[in-house]
């Protein structure tokens, strides 16, 4: 909640045990619930020795009041992140699983929502194309439900992009929030000497569930957040629970003539979509809902997926 008064203790509210460290120099200060933690972008920021980590789907969120960076050099900021340095996999052997902050768009000087995932090989990063907001508190979240990344200010989606493989296993076990850290192989986790992405202004009821809520959900928080009301308390809508017998399998056959045959089993619709990798790619149901059915390819791509009912 970020509602401590003094010291270096931040307390965890969820149902993970573990705490966090303030490390350095910040002012707890009256926030948007209760109070908050304001960082002047030089050289604060908490740490938490571990946590537990995503395995398939994750939602990130909390609130938000910042200047953008205090180093013209330094044109990024870190709200909240698990990675040693950048969180691209591609040589990296400390990349982590995630982050979310603003980016700056040296050409426009404005500042971006944005977050990523590592997901495979790839950093999969979604960011705002409006400007953020600054000075004024705004909320802010990220999804990723197994196939999107969805990026949500003040419980609008604001952008979404796809991916294939899982979210990476983590490859540190803490995590920041306020700065960007990298691996020091004698005093461990330390600020990015060349990047800290060090967070300049309020920090407010961050929250991290191991599940992707849905846009209601997020809405509800941000709408109740305004009225004061934390997330670990806030009443998010019922979420629908898929029954375990819902389960789905999809079988796709090459036939010799470079026809496709598409076939599947349980209780689900056949969606598409011709660019899985593209910023705002949607799925939509296929026309063609014959179980099995051939498809003769017609050049590009193409990606299909069975989704539950």
């Amino acid at each position: 909640k970020l509602d401590e008064t003094a010291g270096t203790a931040v307390a965890n509210s969820g149902s993970d045990p573990e705490n966090g460290t303030l490390v350095d120099f910040a002012e707890w200060v009256a926030g948007q619930i209760g109070n908050s933690l304001e960082f002047f972008g030089d050289n604060g920021y908490v740490l938490m020795d571990d946590f537990t980590k995503i395995t398939e789907e994750v939602t990130v969120a909390g609130w938000v009041n910042t200047l953008g960076s205090a180093s013209v050099d330094d044109p990024t900021v870190a709200f909240i992140r698990n990675a040693g340095g950048s969180v691209d996999p591609d040589n990296n052997p400390t990349r982590g699983q995630f982050e979310l902050g603003l980016v700056y768009d040296a050409t426009a000087l404005t500042w971006h929502l944005s977050a990523a995932i590592a997901s495979g090989p790839n950093e999969v990063r979604v960011t705002d194309p409006d400007a953020f907001p600054l000075q004024s508190w705004e909320h802010v979240a990220f999804t990723a439900d197994g196939g999107q990344v969805l990026l949500y200010r003040n419980g609008q989606l604001v952008a979404r992009t796809s991916y294939i493989d899982p979210i990476n296993p983590q490859a540190v076990d803490w995590m920041s929030i306020g700065a960007r850290l990298i691996v020091d192989a004698t005093l461990g986790p330390i600020p990015d000497t060349t990047n800290p992405n060090y967070m300049n202004g309020q920090l407010d009821d961050l929250a991290l569930w191991l599940f992707a809520w849905n846009q209601e959900a997020i809405e509800s928080m941000y709408t109740q957040g305004q009225a004061g009301q934390s997330a670990d308390t806030a009443t998010p809508p019922t979420v629908p629970v898929v029954p375990p017998d819902a389960d789905l399998s999809v079988d796709i056959m090459l036939g010799a003539g470079g026809d496709i045959t598409i076939s599947w089993s349980g209780a689900g619709t056949l969606q598409e979509t011709d660019a899985l990798e593209t910023a705002g790619a949607t799925w939509a149901d296929s026309a063609n809902q014959d179980n099995p059915q051939t498809i003769t390819p017609a050049g590009g791509q193409k990606y299909y997926r069975i989704a539950g009912q």
